[in-house]
């Protein structure tokens, strides 16, 4: 179980670590942090124009992620479950999955059509 210290600082060293990313790839991004379920949550978005989408890719956030749990973990000795969501990535994932999941069941049902 993560007390809520260990969150916080974990929140902090991912922030830092986040805005550090965005400071160095020169993007434009206001950061959230929340503690839901025993997890931080990074949001990173901005309203108005932005360069973030050039790395909104959902398997791009993905990457980012891992190394921030990575930077997370360096510095805290344990693992972190962070999860980061960079302008709209995780819905954009879940649409994905959505899409994923409908082509075997239309597909299947285009089989048990032909067969009888």
């Amino acid at each position: 179980m993560t007390t809520e210290n260990e969150l916080e600082k974990e929140g902090e060293i991912a922030a830092d670590f986040i805005e550090e990313f965005l400071d160095l790839a020169d993007l434009d991004g206001d950061l959230e942090i929340e503690f839901k379920q025993e997890r931080v949550y990074l949001t990173v978005d901005s309203e108005g124009e932005s360069n973030l989408g050039k790395v909104s890719d959902p398997e791009t956030v993905n990457a980012i992620q891992e190394i921030t749990r990575l930077a997370v973990q360096s510095k805290t000795g344990e693992m972190s479950r962070l999860i980061l969501d960079i302008a709209g990535s995780r819905d954009a994932k879940a649409k994905q999955l959505r899409i994923l999941l409908r082509r075997p069941s239309q597909s299947s049902r285009r089989r048990t059509r032909s067969s009888t």
